[in-house]
């Protein structure tokens, strides 16, 4: 199993990070992704608990279900199609209040099916998502900061 795991801290308030964060329409503007659309909507809200997006990027159709959203805080997601010979994929994101600013953990365990071709060529695509994922964060702490 493979683990990214990383934690930025940015001068803004949890609301703010969090509307950002959860944007679909948006997220295009910080996510290294070509786009992002919800597919089905949350039981609660349109990008809680049930809802399932799609996120294209570098030729990629990755489909994700919401698994579980406190809101403003916690927000867990599954890869569930998208990525040949994934065999599980589970990001969580949570955000913690520190004087003002606001710590994001980020963190994501992936595993690939044993001897699919994926198996082989994994730790480059793993590579490939860390690299996506530090930008991405790079380019939030950017737009969040400037936006206070």
């Amino acid at each position: 199993m493979a683990v990214i795991d990383r934690r930025v801290r940015m001068q803004t308030s949890p609301e703010a990070l969090w509307a950002r964060l959860t944007d679909h329409a948006r997220m295009t503007e910080w996510l290294a992704a070509d786009s992002v659309e919800l597919l089905k909507e949350g039981e609660q809200s349109p990008g809680g608990v049930g809802a399932q997006r799609v996120v294209r990027a570098a030729g990629f159709g990755l489909v994700e279900d919401i698994l579980h959203v406190v809101e403003g805080a916690e927000l867990d997601y599954q890869l569930v199609s998208g990525v040949p010979g994934l065999e599980s994929h589970l990001g969580q994101v949570r955000l913690t209040q520190h004087g003002d600013e606001v710590e994001l953990h980020w963190h994501i365990e992936l595993s690939f099916k044993t001897l699919h071709p994926s198996w082989f060529i994994g730790p480059l695509l793993v590579w490939r998502l860390a690299a996506g994922l530090d930008a991405s964060l790079k380019t939030l702490k950017a737009l969040v900061e400037a936006a206070d």
